[in-house]
């Protein structure tokens, strides 16, 4: 199963090292997991916050992978210590032999879909300590986005949905489920962040392919309308923003003189629910400028009156 990954992954163990020597910072995409998995206990709310219930250490490495499949991917780094969330040193005891193996096995028997367990890309490596030359077994798991649908995790009799964010891990509620659940608008967030990581190190241009229109004044109720043409010399018409799991966040640029008087006048803030967006692609100018476009089924409009920018879904 082909695997697309957001985020630039760690390969080898040359790389952890260097993140060991400069005590690097866990993040939305990298953590640290020092030994391998081992059954743990935890308090049960649900019991009254005092019974201790065993979780197998299946269930903790399928919990891991599956908060990163939820999210936008990221790399889990077994024999890594961290203190306060940042790389500490070695974890100083082996691997299990069947590392590999076991993780894979344990994968395939508590992730649902089971498929996932074929994105995730696992390897065991040898890191070499940059101060004294000494050499440490490390296992790195490279987890990438899961585009159709939540990845549950089976505990016991029932199913945890896992979310990793920022250093932290937390738990899908149900409204949250439910939305992963609809394929179209995760795809279309995996598409722009896909998008986002292609477009790292350049201006981040948008070109906006629906309907955008300036209204002046209130004329009959609707007030007189023009075509909106963007002030940029090479014709996109927005910049990139935040993308989160609902909305992308646009900054509009100001316009062209559209009629005597009729101008935007500054760049201003636009939010399009995901739901509304039908394609998402690159295009790449002459100029070599990549350029992410977006097609909605809405009209972006302009109130010049109120100065803000406003969505009128298309039915």
């Amino acid at each position: 199963m082909h695997s697309v990954f957001l985020h630039s992954r760690i390969r080898d163990g040359q790389k952890v090292a260097e993140l060991v020597a400069r005590n690097e910072m866990e993040s939305q995409n990298l953590d640290f997991k020092g030994g391998f998995w081992e059954d743990s206990k935890y308090r049960c709310k649900e019991c009254g916050d005092r019974a201790l219930v065993q979780r197998p250490a299946s269930v903790e490495a399928g919990k891991d992978v599956a908060a990163m499949a939820n999210a936008d991917g990221g790399d889990l780094i077994v024999g890594v210590d961290d203190t306060d969330d940042r790389a500490s040193g070695w974890f100083g005891k082996p691997l299990p032999i069947d590392a590999h193996e076991t993780l894979r096995r344990w994968l395939a028997n508590v992730l649902a879909p089971r498929e996932v367990t074929d994105t995730v890309e696992i390897g065991r490596m040898t890191a070499r300590d940059a101060s004294d030359g000494t050499e440490h077994d490390v296992l790195i798991v490279n987890v990438p986005p899961w585009s159709d649908g939540p990845v549950g995790v089976k505990s016991m009799d029932a199913y945890l949905f896992p979310l990793r964010r920022d250093r932290d891990t937390r738990f899908l509620s149900f409204e949250e489920i439910m939305r992963l659940n609809e394929g179209s608008r995760r795809s279309v967030y995996l598409r722009l962040k896909e998008a986002q990581a292609a477009l790292a190190g350049q201006a981040a241009a948008v070109t906006i392919l629906s309907p955008i229109i300036v209204r002046q004044g209130v004329v009959g109720g609707k007030g007189s309308e023009h075509k909106y043409v963007p002030s940029n010399p090479a014709g996109f018409n927005a910049s990139l923003g935040d993308i989160s799991q609902d909305s992308l966040h646009l900054t509009m640029w100001p316009s062209e003189p559209l009629a005597l008087g009729v101008l935007v006048r500054e760049a201003l803030p636009v939010v399009i629910p995901l739901d509304l967006i039908d394609s998402v692609w690159l295009d790449v100018l002459p100029s070599g400028l990549k350029v992410l476009c977006v097609m909605a089924t809405a009209t972006l409009i302009h109130n010049l009156r109120e100065n803000r920018w406003s969505l009128l879904r298309d039915h």
